[in-house]
């Protein structure tokens, strides 16, 4: 197939279209997904015929080919502060039953990421209560036998404020204002583990 019908450029521009649908397909499956390297390896022959040389994408091996050649390309994905974050309780507080703590994410080196950290616009996270986990490390469910939901997060969609901080507001039971209430978070399609020791 010659190189003017079917450029390079067409075929790579193809092959980053299906990674970036393979991305969004794992992020609305809520999968943890680590894309580190994209490598196309390319043969391209020189053939001759009656009206002269030609490029073609052919193999190497191809029996016209009077000279060949090798192309690859490699993509190389490099890490953002927001694709190893990890969350963290900065603080927390009581007003009546209702518990606020407030969240940040971190680095690995274990720096606050802000704005300064090169991020241009926070992502929403999303927070849930790992109940079964939560019936584990503390030996009994969370909530009452008459309600056990008692125990429940008002919003779990979060967005930050202009310093990076999450606010969870979470309606903690009597019975559970001693409790460890585990937490699972979504970070930008990464899910990890928070525990709050109320």
């Amino acid at each position: 197939m010659p190189a003017s019908d079917f450029g390079i450029a067409t075929l790579l521009n193809g092959i980053a279209a299906e990674a970036t649908q393979t991305r969004l397909q794992l992020l609305r499956a809520n999968m943890p997904f680590h894309m580190p390297e994209l490598g196309v390896d390319l043969k391209v022959a020189l053939t001759a015929g009656a009206l002269g040389a030609r490029v073609s994408l052919l193999p190497a091996s191809n029996k016209n080919a009077v000279a060949a050649s090798a192309i690859q390309t490699r993509f190389i994905a490099l890490d953002t502060p927001l694709n190893v974050a990890h969350p963290s309780v900065v603080s927390q507080a009581f007003s009546g039953n209702e518990l606020t703590v407030n969240i940040q994410l971190f680095s690995d080196s274990g720096e606050a990421i802000t704005e300064a950290s090169g991020v241009a616009q926070f992502p929403v996270i999303e927070a849930n209560i790992d109940r079964t986990l939560a019936a584990y490390v503390n030996d009994r469910p969370l909530g009452t036998e008459e309600n056990p939901n008692a125990t429940y997060i008002h919003q779990p969609r979060l967005s930050a404020n202009a310093q990076g901080v999450y606010s969870l507001k979470m309606q903690v039971a009597l019975v559970d204002q001693q409790a460890r209430i585990p937490l699972v978070i979504d970070v930008c399609g990464r899910r990890q583990s928070l525990l709050i020791n109320t």
